[in-house]
Protein backbone atom coordinates (compact mmCIF):
# COMPACT_ATOMS: atom_id res chain seq x y z
CA UNK A 1 0.00 0.00 0.00
CA UNK A 2 1.24 3.49 -0.79
CA UNK A 3 -0.13 6.72 0.73
CA UNK A 4 0.66 10.26 -0.39
CA UNK A 5 1.91 12.46 2.44
CA UNK A 6 2.74 16.17 2.09
CA UNK A 7 4.95 17.64 4.82
CA UNK A 8 6.23 21.17 5.36
CA UNK A 9 9.96 21.79 5.11
CA UNK A 10 9.86 23.92 8.26
CA UNK A 11 9.85 22.43 11.74
CA UNK A 12 6.33 21.80 13.05
CA UNK A 13 5.56 21.45 16.70
CA UNK A 14 2.25 20.02 17.85
CA UNK A 15 0.75 18.95 21.10
CA UNK A 16 0.05 15.30 21.77
CA UNK A 17 -3.79 15.66 21.50
CA UNK A 18 -3.40 17.41 18.14
CA UNK A 19 -1.22 14.57 16.91
CA UNK A 20 -3.78 11.96 18.04
CA UNK A 21 -6.60 13.83 16.26
CA UNK A 22 -4.50 14.05 13.08
CA UNK A 23 -3.68 10.33 13.30
CA UNK A 24 -7.36 9.36 13.62
CA UNK A 25 -8.49 11.62 10.76
CA UNK A 26 -5.65 10.35 8.57
CA UNK A 27 -6.62 6.71 9.02
CA UNK A 28 -10.33 7.38 8.52
CA UNK A 29 -9.46 9.07 5.22
CA UNK A 30 -7.23 6.18 4.27
CA UNK A 31 -10.02 3.67 4.89
CA UNK A 32 -12.32 5.67 2.59
CA UNK A 33 -9.98 5.07 -0.32
CA UNK A 34 -10.38 1.98 -2.44
CA UNK A 35 -7.76 -0.76 -2.16
CA UNK A 36 -6.52 -2.13 -5.47
CA UNK A 37 -3.51 -3.14 -7.51
CA UNK A 38 -2.55 -1.69 -10.87
CA UNK A 39 -1.79 -4.54 -13.29
CA UNK A 40 0.16 -4.37 -16.53
CA UNK A 41 1.49 -7.10 -18.84
CA UNK A 42 4.37 -9.15 -17.52
CA UNK A 43 6.29 -8.75 -20.78
CA UNK A 44 7.32 -5.90 -23.09
CA UNK A 45 4.71 -4.53 -25.49
CA UNK A 46 5.97 -4.40 -29.09
CA UNK A 47 4.83 -1.79 -31.61
CA UNK A 48 5.63 -1.04 -35.26
CA UNK A 49 6.74 2.41 -36.37
CA UNK A 50 3.79 4.34 -37.81
CA UNK A 51 1.11 2.11 -36.29
CA UNK A 52 -1.10 2.55 -33.21
CA UNK A 53 -0.54 0.61 -29.99
CA UNK A 54 -2.43 0.07 -26.74
CA UNK A 55 -0.52 -0.11 -23.46
CA UNK A 56 -2.73 -2.47 -21.40
CA UNK A 57 -3.39 -1.70 -17.75
CA UNK A 58 -6.24 -2.48 -15.36
CA UNK A 59 -7.18 -2.47 -11.70
CA UNK A 60 -7.34 -5.67 -9.67
CA UNK A 61 -9.88 -6.41 -8.40
CA UNK A 62 -11.81 -4.83 -11.25
CA UNK A 63 -13.55 -1.66 -10.06
CA UNK A 64 -14.59 1.64 -11.57
CA UNK A 65 -11.76 4.15 -12.07
CA UNK A 66 -14.15 6.80 -13.39
CA UNK A 67 -13.67 9.09 -10.37
CA UNK A 68 -9.97 8.34 -9.82
CA UNK A 69 -6.88 10.08 -11.13
CA UNK A 70 -5.04 8.18 -13.88
CA UNK A 71 -1.63 9.44 -14.90
CA UNK A 72 0.60 7.84 -17.54
CA UNK A 73 4.16 9.18 -17.42
CA UNK A 74 7.71 8.31 -18.47
CA UNK A 75 10.78 8.48 -16.22
CA UNK A 76 9.53 11.29 -13.98
CA UNK A 77 6.12 11.99 -12.47
CA UNK A 78 6.00 15.34 -14.28
CA UNK A 79 6.83 13.75 -17.67
CA UNK A 80 3.13 13.36 -18.43
CA UNK A 81 2.11 11.24 -21.39
CA UNK A 82 -1.61 11.41 -20.54
CA UNK A 83 -3.60 12.53 -17.50
CA UNK A 84 -7.21 11.85 -16.52
CA UNK A 85 -8.63 13.62 -13.47
CA UNK A 86 -12.01 14.81 -12.17
CA UNK A 87 -13.82 12.76 -14.80
CA UNK A 88 -12.07 14.18 -17.87
CA UNK A 89 -8.73 14.33 -19.70
CA UNK A 90 -6.27 17.01 -18.58
CA UNK A 91 -3.71 18.26 -21.10
CA UNK A 92 -2.08 21.12 -19.18
CA UNK A 93 0.99 19.06 -18.18
CA UNK A 94 1.19 16.79 -21.23
CA UNK A 95 4.56 16.56 -22.98
CA UNK A 96 4.49 18.19 -26.47
CA UNK A 97 5.67 14.94 -28.11
CA UNK A 98 2.35 13.29 -27.20
CA UNK A 99 0.02 16.15 -28.15
CA UNK A 100 -3.10 14.75 -29.92
CA UNK A 101 -1.51 11.29 -29.98
CA UNK A 102 -2.95 9.68 -26.84
CA UNK A 103 -6.34 8.39 -25.75
CA UNK A 104 -7.39 6.83 -22.45
CA UNK A 105 -9.79 4.04 -23.39
CA UNK A 106 -12.69 5.14 -21.21
CA UNK A 107 -15.18 2.62 -22.61
CA UNK A 108 -13.89 0.08 -20.09
CA UNK A 109 -13.03 2.47 -17.26
CA UNK A 110 -16.03 1.37 -15.17
CA UNK A 111 -14.56 -2.16 -15.23
CA UNK A 112 -11.15 -0.90 -14.10
CA UNK A 113 -9.59 -0.71 -17.57
CA UNK A 114 -7.16 2.24 -17.72
CA UNK A 115 -5.33 1.22 -20.91
CA UNK A 116 -3.72 3.95 -23.00
CA UNK A 117 -3.67 4.13 -26.80
CA UNK A 118 -0.77 5.91 -28.51
CA UNK A 119 -1.16 6.89 -32.18
CA UNK A 120 1.49 6.96 -34.92
CA UNK A 121 4.29 5.26 -32.98
CA UNK A 122 7.82 6.62 -33.51
CA UNK A 123 11.24 5.36 -32.42
CA UNK A 124 11.38 7.97 -29.65
CA UNK A 125 8.34 6.38 -27.97
CA UNK A 126 10.38 3.33 -26.98
CA UNK A 127 11.13 2.91 -23.29
CA UNK A 128 9.43 2.56 -19.94
CA UNK A 129 5.98 3.88 -19.04
CA UNK A 130 4.30 4.07 -15.66
CA UNK A 131 0.56 3.75 -15.10
CA UNK A 132 -0.29 5.62 -11.89
CA UNK A 133 -3.80 5.43 -10.39
CA UNK A 134 -4.86 7.33 -7.27
CA UNK A 135 -8.09 7.19 -5.28
CA UNK A 136 -8.16 9.59 -2.36
CA UNK A 137 -4.94 9.09 -0.43
CA UNK A 138 -4.32 5.59 -1.81
CA UNK A 139 -2.38 5.03 -5.00
CA UNK A 140 -0.61 2.27 -6.93
CA UNK A 141 1.33 2.12 -10.16
CA UNK A 142 2.54 -0.42 -12.73
CA UNK A 143 5.67 -0.33 -14.88
CA UNK A 144 5.43 -1.23 -18.59
CA UNK A 145 8.08 -1.41 -21.29
CA UNK A 146 7.40 -0.47 -24.91
CA UNK A 147 9.67 -1.78 -27.66
CA UNK A 148 9.47 -0.22 -31.12
CA UNK A 149 10.41 -2.10 -34.29
CA UNK A 150 10.60 -1.01 -37.94
CA UNK A 151 8.32 -2.58 -40.53
CA UNK A 152 10.48 -4.43 -43.04
CA UNK A 153 7.60 -6.03 -44.91
CA UNK A 154 4.67 -4.44 -46.74
CA UNK A 155 1.14 -5.02 -45.49
CA UNK A 156 -0.31 -8.30 -46.65
CA UNK A 157 -3.76 -8.43 -48.18
CA UNK A 158 -5.93 -10.21 -45.55
CA UNK A 159 -7.92 -11.98 -48.28
CA UNK A 160 -4.72 -13.57 -49.57
CA UNK A 161 -3.81 -14.64 -46.03
CA UNK A 162 -7.28 -16.14 -45.54
CA UNK A 163 -7.06 -18.00 -48.85
CA UNK A 164 -3.64 -19.38 -47.95
CA UNK A 165 -4.89 -20.61 -44.57
CA UNK A 166 -7.90 -22.29 -46.17
CA UNK A 167 -5.63 -24.09 -48.61
CA UNK A 168 -3.33 -25.20 -45.78
CA UNK A 169 -6.29 -26.56 -43.79
CA UNK A 170 -7.58 -28.34 -46.90
CA UNK A 171 -4.24 -30.02 -47.62
CA UNK A 172 -3.81 -31.05 -43.98
CA UNK A 173 -7.29 -32.59 -43.94
CA UNK A 174 -6.56 -34.52 -47.14
CA UNK A 175 -3.27 -35.71 -45.68
CA UNK A 176 -4.95 -36.93 -42.51
CA UNK A 177 -7.59 -38.78 -44.51
CA UNK A 178 -4.94 -40.50 -46.68
CA UNK A 179 -2.94 -41.45 -43.61
CA UNK A 180 -6.01 -42.92 -41.94
CA UNK A 181 -6.79 -44.91 -45.07
CA UNK A 182 -3.25 -46.29 -45.25
CA UNK A 183 -3.22 -47.58 -41.70
CA UNK A 184 -6.67 -49.15 -42.39
CA UNK A 185 -8.18 -47.94 -39.18
CA UNK A 186 -6.06 -50.13 -36.87
CA UNK A 187 -4.08 -49.23 -33.76
CA UNK A 188 -4.04 -46.38 -31.18
CA UNK A 189 -2.83 -43.80 -33.72
CA UNK A 190 -5.82 -44.52 -35.95
CA UNK A 191 -8.21 -44.24 -33.00
CA UNK A 192 -6.74 -40.86 -31.96
CA UNK A 193 -6.89 -39.59 -35.53
CA UNK A 194 -10.48 -40.74 -35.90
CA UNK A 195 -11.45 -38.90 -32.71
CA UNK A 196 -9.83 -35.74 -34.08
CA UNK A 197 -11.73 -36.07 -37.35
CA UNK A 198 -14.98 -36.67 -35.44
CA UNK A 199 -14.32 -33.56 -33.36
CA UNK A 200 -13.75 -31.47 -36.47
CA UNK A 201 -16.98 -32.77 -37.97
CA UNK A 202 -18.83 -31.91 -34.75
CA UNK A 203 -17.65 -28.30 -34.67
CA UNK A 204 -18.98 -27.68 -38.18
CA UNK A 205 -22.57 -27.90 -36.86
CA UNK A 206 -22.97 -25.57 -33.86
CA UNK A 207 -25.72 -26.04 -31.28
CA UNK A 208 -28.52 -23.50 -31.01
CA UNK A 209 -27.77 -21.02 -28.22
CA UNK A 210 -29.94 -18.16 -26.92
CA UNK A 211 -29.30 -15.46 -24.32
CA UNK A 212 -30.93 -15.42 -20.90
CA UNK A 213 -32.60 -11.99 -20.31
CA UNK A 214 -32.78 -12.64 -16.56
CA UNK A 215 -28.98 -12.49 -16.37
CA UNK A 216 -28.37 -9.45 -18.63
CA UNK A 217 -26.78 -6.33 -17.13
CA UNK A 218 -29.14 -3.30 -17.20
CA UNK A 219 -26.99 -1.60 -19.87
CA UNK A 220 -27.44 -4.54 -22.25
CA UNK A 221 -30.39 -4.76 -24.65
CA UNK A 222 -31.35 -8.17 -26.03
CA UNK A 223 -33.22 -8.76 -29.29
CA UNK A 224 -36.69 -10.33 -29.23
CA UNK A 225 -35.34 -13.68 -30.40
CA UNK A 226 -32.62 -13.52 -27.69
CA UNK A 227 -29.92 -14.07 -30.32
CA UNK A 228 -28.15 -10.70 -30.17
CA UNK A 229 -27.14 -8.17 -27.53
CA UNK A 230 -25.96 -4.57 -27.70
CA UNK A 231 -24.65 -1.91 -25.34
CA UNK A 232 -27.07 0.89 -24.44
CA UNK A 233 -26.01 4.25 -23.01
CA UNK A 234 -29.06 4.47 -20.76
CA UNK A 235 -29.36 1.95 -17.93
CA UNK A 236 -32.67 0.08 -18.13
CA UNK A 237 -35.01 -0.30 -15.17
CA UNK A 238 -34.94 -4.05 -14.66
CA UNK A 239 -35.66 -6.22 -11.61
CA UNK A 240 -32.52 -6.76 -9.54
CA UNK A 241 -33.08 -10.50 -9.37
CA UNK A 242 -30.29 -12.78 -8.03
CA UNK A 243 -29.43 -14.04 -11.53
CA UNK A 244 -28.72 -10.57 -13.00
CA UNK A 245 -25.21 -9.09 -13.38
CA UNK A 246 -25.31 -5.66 -11.73
CA UNK A 247 -21.74 -4.35 -12.20
CA UNK A 248 -20.00 -6.03 -15.13
CA UNK A 249 -21.85 -5.80 -18.49
CA UNK A 250 -22.30 -9.57 -18.91
CA UNK A 251 -25.02 -11.96 -20.03
CA UNK A 252 -25.24 -15.78 -19.93
CA UNK A 253 -26.70 -18.19 -22.42
CA UNK A 254 -29.92 -20.00 -21.51
CA UNK A 255 -28.34 -23.34 -22.25
CA UNK A 256 -26.12 -25.18 -19.78
CA UNK A 257 -23.84 -28.13 -20.52
CA UNK A 258 -22.48 -30.79 -18.16
CA UNK A 259 -21.20 -33.42 -20.60
CA UNK A 260 -20.40 -33.98 -24.26
CA UNK A 261 -19.08 -31.64 -26.94
CA UNK A 262 -20.84 -28.45 -27.91
CA UNK A 263 -20.00 -25.44 -30.03
CA UNK A 264 -21.61 -22.22 -31.21
CA UNK A 265 -20.60 -19.12 -33.13
CA UNK A 266 -20.63 -15.48 -32.11
CA UNK A 267 -20.44 -12.67 -34.65
CA UNK A 268 -19.15 -9.21 -33.76
CA UNK A 269 -21.47 -6.72 -35.47
CA UNK A 270 -19.99 -3.54 -33.94
CA UNK A 271 -17.60 -2.24 -31.29
CA UNK A 272 -14.08 -2.76 -29.95
CA UNK A 273 -14.91 -3.79 -26.38
CA UNK A 274 -16.23 -7.32 -25.96
CA UNK A 275 -15.43 -10.80 -24.72
CA UNK A 276 -16.68 -14.25 -25.79
CA UNK A 277 -16.45 -17.50 -23.85
CA UNK A 278 -18.02 -19.72 -21.20
CA UNK A 279 -18.67 -19.45 -17.47
CA UNK A 280 -19.76 -21.58 -14.57
CA UNK A 281 -23.52 -21.49 -14.08
CA UNK A 282 -22.76 -20.37 -10.52
CA UNK A 283 -20.48 -17.48 -11.59
CA UNK A 284 -20.72 -14.41 -9.36
CA UNK A 285 -23.33 -11.89 -10.57
CA UNK A 286 -23.15 -9.05 -8.04
CA UNK A 287 -20.40 -6.49 -7.48
CA UNK A 288 -17.04 -6.30 -9.21
CA UNK A 289 -16.15 -9.45 -11.17
CA UNK A 290 -12.74 -10.68 -12.24
CA UNK A 291 -12.89 -12.10 -15.77
CA UNK A 292 -10.57 -15.06 -15.19
CA UNK A 293 -10.63 -18.84 -14.75
CA UNK A 294 -10.19 -18.36 -10.99
CA UNK A 295 -13.63 -16.74 -10.96
CA UNK A 296 -15.20 -19.28 -13.31
CA UNK A 297 -14.82 -17.51 -16.67
CA UNK A 298 -12.87 -18.80 -19.70
CA UNK A 299 -12.90 -16.37 -22.63
CA UNK A 300 -11.07 -14.24 -25.19
CA UNK A 301 -11.43 -10.46 -25.06
CA UNK A 302 -10.93 -7.45 -27.29
CA UNK A 303 -10.26 -4.20 -25.47
CA UNK A 304 -9.62 -1.30 -27.83
CA UNK A 305 -7.51 -1.07 -30.97
CA UNK A 306 -5.09 -3.95 -31.48
CA UNK A 307 -5.55 -5.43 -28.00
CA UNK A 308 -6.79 -9.02 -28.18
CA UNK A 309 -6.01 -11.55 -25.48
CA UNK A 310 -7.09 -14.73 -23.72
CA UNK A 311 -8.38 -14.10 -20.20
CA UNK A 312 -5.91 -16.35 -18.43
CA UNK A 313 -4.22 -15.30 -15.15
CA UNK A 314 -2.40 -13.14 -16.16
CA UNK A 315 -3.83 -12.42 -19.61
CA UNK A 316 -2.22 -14.04 -22.68
CA UNK A 317 -1.79 -11.67 -25.66
CA UNK A 318 -2.94 -13.27 -28.91
CA UNK A 319 -0.57 -12.66 -31.86
CA UNK A 320 -3.21 -12.15 -34.53
CA UNK A 321 -2.72 -9.74 -37.43
CA UNK A 322 -6.41 -8.85 -37.19
CA UNK A 323 -9.18 -9.63 -34.73
CA UNK A 324 -11.74 -12.13 -36.09
CA UNK A 325 -15.29 -10.92 -36.57
CA UNK A 326 -16.84 -14.37 -36.12
CA UNK A 327 -15.64 -16.71 -33.36
CA UNK A 328 -16.52 -20.36 -32.87
CA UNK A 329 -16.58 -21.49 -29.23
CA UNK A 330 -15.97 -25.25 -28.81
CA UNK A 331 -16.65 -26.72 -25.36
CA UNK A 332 -15.60 -30.25 -24.48
CA UNK A 333 -17.15 -30.92 -21.06
CA UNK A 334 -15.70 -34.42 -20.77
CA UNK A 335 -12.13 -33.16 -21.23
CA UNK A 336 -12.67 -29.88 -19.39
CA UNK A 337 -11.43 -27.91 -22.39
CA UNK A 338 -12.63 -24.91 -24.38
CA UNK A 339 -11.26 -23.89 -27.79
CA UNK A 340 -11.75 -20.69 -29.81
CA UNK A 341 -11.57 -20.80 -33.61
CA UNK A 342 -11.77 -18.08 -36.26
CA UNK A 343 -14.96 -19.17 -38.04
CA UNK A 344 -13.91 -17.25 -41.13
CA UNK A 345 -10.77 -19.22 -42.02
CA UNK A 346 -10.93 -22.07 -39.42
CA UNK A 347 -7.66 -20.89 -37.87
CA UNK A 348 -7.21 -21.64 -34.14
CA UNK A 349 -7.29 -18.62 -31.83
CA UNK A 350 -6.66 -20.07 -28.35
CA UNK A 351 -7.28 -23.24 -26.31
CA UNK A 352 -7.65 -23.53 -22.57
CA UNK A 353 -5.96 -26.94 -22.10
CA UNK A 354 -7.72 -30.14 -20.90
CA UNK A 355 -8.72 -29.95 -17.26
CA UNK A 356 -8.95 -26.14 -17.26
CA UNK A 357 -12.76 -26.15 -17.10
CA UNK A 358 -13.88 -28.15 -14.04
CA UNK A 359 -16.98 -30.26 -13.79
CA UNK A 360 -20.41 -28.75 -13.25
CA UNK A 361 -22.86 -26.85 -15.42
CA UNK A 362 -21.18 -24.55 -17.97
CA UNK A 363 -23.04 -21.81 -19.85
CA UNK A 364 -22.17 -19.49 -22.79
CA UNK A 365 -20.93 -16.08 -21.56
CA UNK A 366 -20.59 -12.66 -23.22
CA UNK A 367 -19.22 -9.33 -22.04
CA UNK A 368 -20.41 -6.36 -24.12
CA UNK A 369 -18.67 -3.02 -23.65
CA UNK A 370 -19.30 0.50 -24.88
CA UNK A 371 -20.68 0.69 -28.44
CA UNK A 372 -20.47 -3.07 -29.07
CA UNK A 373 -23.02 -5.52 -30.45
CA UNK A 374 -22.69 -9.32 -30.55
CA UNK A 375 -24.91 -11.84 -32.31
CA UNK A 376 -25.28 -15.61 -31.84
CA UNK A 377 -25.22 -17.16 -35.29
CA UNK A 378 -27.92 -19.67 -36.29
Amino acid sequence: MKVLCICSSSTVSASLPDFIIFFIIYHIHKLESAQFRVMGPGHPVTAIVGENIVLPCHLSPRMSAENMEVRWFRSEFTSVVHQYHEGKDQYGEQMPDYHERTELLKAGITDGNVSLQILNISRSDEGQYRCFVQDGSFYEEALLELKVADSFFPRVNPWMVALSLILVVLFVSIGLTVYLFKIKGHGPAADALQRELDWRRNIICPVNVTLDPNTAHPNLVLSEDQKSVRWAERRQRLPNNPERFDSSACVLGCEGFTSGRHCWEVEVRAGRYWAVGVARASVRRKGEISHSPKRGIWAVERCGWGLFWALTSPETPLPLSWVPSRIRVCLDCDRGQVTFIDAGDQAPIFTFPPGSVPGGRIRPWLWVGYGSRLCLCP
